[in-house]
């Protein structure tokens, strides 16, 4: 049985809006880890990270997902959605500076 159909379907959409809502990445991984997951992650566009998001919920979303494959994706996906939000949040500082030229080179 998996881990999704035990779960009311409220929680289900708690854990979606969890991860999307997610302000730091989880650590619970060696430092090789986390290393080998930062560099495939930074080497992705935030549109390829957003679509990699999308893919994962649509896996924890699956009827056949262990509860050890669920957790392992949806700290898979809260990672990418972080380095997603620095790239957003990059972005946005750029364009804030493009926006402000003379308040930048005070």
């Amino acid at each position: 049985m998996c881990m999704m159909s035990i779960l009311p379907k409220r929680r289900q959409t708690t854990m979606a809006s969890d991860l999307f809502q997610a302000k730091s990445a989880p650590s619970q991984t060696t430092p090789s880890q986390e290393l080998d997951s930062q560099n495939s992650a930074d080497s992705q566009s935030f549109e390829e990270l957003l679509e990699s998001t999308r893919e994962v919920l649509n896996q924890l979303n699956s009827q056949d997902i262990s509860l050890k494959d669920s957790l392992a994706l949806y700290k898979q996906g809260a990672t990418m959605l972080f380095q997603a939000q620095k790239l957003l949040e990059s972005a946005k500082l750029e364009y804030e500076t493009l926006q402000n030229p003379t308040k930048s080179s005070s």
